[in-house]
């Protein structure tokens, strides 16, 4: 759980423990979130707590889909995001089990992606793929959250923008070595950290070649920032310094809507391309006549063959 400070998130989750849940509803209204995908309360505590947090008739049950059994190994869609995600399971999960496509979706701390990428592939069978979702400016949020802006701080940013290129795209492709796969998507770097540092030229520098690196690695889709998305006002740069949280929650709304089916399609597209195609089809036709025992030897034309007729 992250450790956010302001008064509201505080009051919220005190009312919550208190029982106070009219409370607790009409402060999340005002924040716009569900506490779970804001990222405040885990599931389980959420569980153990029994809240009834709404948010437009939708429950913090409601939020969190309980496992199946033990036994039971569901097909996940794992988000591995460099900021607060969450908030795009309430809409993403039910297209993306709609669709039949996975059974759940998890998501990653952003402190523990490079892990997850580096990690060894023993529990990737239950894993669909995995979507990645970067801002750039975030490997520079622990170095500059309590730096005032300077010209110093620039050019030693664009350093570590560089070191951490290098370092995304060797977790990147590995993470694609793994054979099931990536999805990403580069996010603009216009948050706190960017517009408090003057950064946001260079995010956009180094988002430019991250993306040129990844391009054409073998199970890497790149995704392409929707266009309906680039209006600034779909930033919320409140709840990006308070909780690493970057979009409003009609933006991450907007986000899954845009992802869901860009997942269907790459799906679509990597099971096309798996599947026999018209260069088999000699070899299709041999088995065929091969299956009916029928021999074919070719051979060169004698000058007295017929010249075949075109039809």
């Amino acid at each position: 759980m992250h450790s956010i400070s302001g008064a509201n998130t505080h009051l919220a989750v005190a009312t919550a423990f208190s029982g106070g849940t009219e409370h607790t509803d009409q402060i999340a209204r005002d924040r716009g979130y569900n506490l779970v995908n804001a990222g405040l309360i885990s599931p389980p505590l959420a569980y153990v707590l029994q809240l009834t947090c709404s948010i437009d008739g939708c429950t913090m049950t409601d939020a969190i889909n309980p496992s199946l059994s033990s036994g039971v190994r569901n097909r996940v869609l794992q988000v591995a995001s460099s900021f607060t995600s969450r908030p795009l399971a309430r809409t993403l999960q039910p297209y993306l089990v709609g669709a039949g496509i996975a059974d759940a979706v998890e998501f990653i701390e952003y402190g523990q992606v490079a892990e997850y990428m580096l990690a060894s592939a023993s529990d990737a069978e239950h894993i669909v793929g995995t979507l990645v979702l970067v801002r750039v400016e975030d490997a520079l949020r622990n170095e500059l959250k309590n730096s005032p802006a300077s010209t110093e701080i620039s050019a030693k940013a664009r350093q570590q923008l560089a070191v951490h290129v290098d370092e995304f795209v060797k977790q990147v492709t590995t993470l694609a070595k793994r054979g099931k796969p990536v999805w990403l998507l580069a996010c603009p770097s216009n948050g706190w950290i960017a517009e408090s540092h003057k950064l946001a030229l260079s995010c956009r520098t180094y988002t430019n070649l991250l993306l040129a690196r990844l391009r054409g690695t073998p199970n890497v889709t790149l995704f392409k920032w929707p266009g309906s998305l680039a209006d600034p006002d779909v930033s919320d740069r409140n709840t990006d310094r308070l909780g690493q949280i970057p979009f409003t929650p009609a933006a991450f709304q907007q986000l899954s809507q845009f992802l869901g089916p860009e997942i269907e399609t790459a799906l679509a597209t990597r099971e096309a391309s798996a599947s026999p195609t018209s260069s088999n089809g000699k070899a299709d036709l041999a088995n065929f006549l091969a299956g009916l025992g029928v021999r074919v030897r070719m051979s060169a034309p004698k000058s007295g063959d017929p010249l075949p007729r075109s039809l």
